[in-house]
């Protein structure tokens, strides 16, 4: 058997990468439209955010990313969940263009093909893809910005420049965490290429960090300073939980492309920008204490995905066909789960209520206004009193809060107390069941719902009562 690396076949040369993403945004497209038309998770926050920007209103940006993602979504001149879903999986396969781009830089067409099929076919790219989040955006930004900036280093004109710092503002006004970019760059360029630290490219980066100014003078720093320098250990989770759930989320053969790209590809210096810019964000996440979810190392992982195509292309015989069955093995796991996606989290915010619930929409805070839920201007480190009466035409026997963020610390129904240690259902971020031992019989209530937010955004989602618990919330 030879151990000379294997030519890319002729064939594979020819493939017109927007085949394979046009291909791609075919499969969001069939997901997105089996998809409820329900928003989950973080997606109503900036549904939210986007909804209220149309009327001038910057809502709770002191506790959320900056102006970019909301500012895109209210731009579309459209409230459609399933259209702006739509857009953002747009969105994501533009930025897999810029991926396939960099490692058929770094390599050729099939490394480059490969990097988007594990890219785009991954459960965690599809679930955040097909959904109203910022990673689709952060993928479009952070990679334009990195592409860019690599064609800086080899053409030093005006035009490069001017794009890279286009692409750096967009990225650091989409995430936070986007300011990953301009010091990594920075790192590389004093570490492998310190001639090329010019006049220009510091005034790139000092304008792309001082597009930040705006949000940081409006928000007062909040957000930043509460996501990299407070740890707050009642939201820090148990840390070999965190990893044992983090594998399984990014499935254990993409753990394996990993360990294959670490142990045998030794990766050329031109290359190690994409490791600065993994190994940066994954420092500057464990410094923070900021890591609470396995989604938060979606950057570190997508960063690191054109090595692991170019580590299986340029691999010698043996050690290729090994990596190609490790591939295999995580696109077939994939592909057999994309029908169930995107899942939802237990937290979800209904714009049609369910049959069998009725929807609590008037509350008075303990600062004497009267809010209508989704709210989420409760400051941090404060607990809020969320009163109303309500009333109700048929029996009910399930209380559901969502979006309580973030602990509920008790709830006084009619005079009674229930604590949620012991009567309510699901984790600190899931939905709350209250489950009535006897229904709550037709007529007026008084309901009173105390909750703690202890970090950045706080307040409360949807609160539904509901009158059969067997179908509780059911996403068809």
């Amino acid at each position: 058997m030879t151990t000379e690396p294997l030519k890319e076949p002729e064939f594979i040369k020819k493939i017109n990468p927007w085949i394979v993403l046009g291909l791609l945004f075919i499969m969001y497209v069939f997901i997105i439209i089996k998809t409820p038309y329900v928003l989950t998770g973080d997606e109503l926050f900036y549904y939210d955010q986007a909804q209220n920007l149309k009327y001038g209103t910057l809502s709770y940006f002191d506790n959320t990313q900056p102006f970019a993602f909301p500012l895109l979504l209210a731009g579309m001149g459209t409230s459609n969940v399933i259209i702006l879903r739509l857009i953002n999986a747009l969105i994501f396969v533009i930025g897999l263009y810029f991926i396939y781009k960099i490692t058929k830089h770094f390599s050729n067409n099939s490394a480059g093909l490969l990097a988007i099929l594990i890219a785009g076919l991954a459960k965690f790219s599809v679930q955040t893809s097909t959904l109203i989040l910022t990673e689709p955006l952060f993928v479009l930004t952070a990679f334009a910005a990195t592409w860019y900036f690599i064609k800086t280093l080899e053409q030093d004109t005006p035009r490069n420049y001017v794009l890279l710092g286009f692409w750096l503002i967009l990225a650091v006004q989409t995430k936070i965490t986007n300011l990953v970019l301009p010091i990594a760059f920075t790192l590389y360029i004093l570490a492998y290429t310190p001639k090329k630290f010019t006049f220009k490219f510091l005034t790139t980066i000092i304008i792309s960090l001082a597009s930040l100014i705006p949000y940081l003078l409006l928000t007062k720093g909040k957000f930043l300073i509460e996501k990299v320098a407070i740890e707050n250990t009642k939201i820090l989770p148990d840390p070999v939980f965190f990893v044992i759930s983090a594998i399984f989320y990014f499935t254990i053969p993409f753990v394996l492309l990993v360990l294959f790209t670490a142990f045998f590809y030794k990766i050329e210096e031109k290359e190690k920008i994409l490791t600065t810019l993994a190994l940066s964000y994954i420092l500057l996440l464990f410094v923070s204490k900021t890591i609470l979810f396995p989604r938060h190392l979606f950057p570190f992982f997508i960063f690191i995905m054109p090595l692991i195509s170019i580590s299986i292309i340029k691999q010698k015989e043996r050690l290729k066909i090994l990596g190609l069955i490790i591939l295999s093995l995580f696109l077939i796991i994939n592909i057999v789960t994309l029908p169930q996606l995107p899942e939802f989290e237990e937290n979800n915010y209904f714009f049609n209520i369910p049959n069998n619930c009725i929807e609590l929409k008037d509350f008075m805070i303990q600062t004497g206004e009267n809010v209508a839920p989704p709210y989420f201007a409760q400051p941090t480190r404060t607990t809020y009193s969320y009163s109303t009466t309500f009333f109700t035409p048929v029996p009910v026997d399930v209380l559901s809060i969502s979006y309580a963020d973030d602990f509920i610390q008790k709830v006084t129904l009619d005079n009674k107390e229930y604590l949620p240690n012991i009567d309510f259902v699901g984790s600190n971020y899931a939905i709350r069941f209250l489950r009535f031992e006897e229904k709550l019989q037709p007529g007026y209530h008084k309901l009173n719902i105390v909750i703690e937010n202890t970090q950045n955004i706080g307040g409360i989602g949807q609160v539904l009562l509901c009158e059969d618990k067997t179908k509780f919330l059911e996403l068809n």
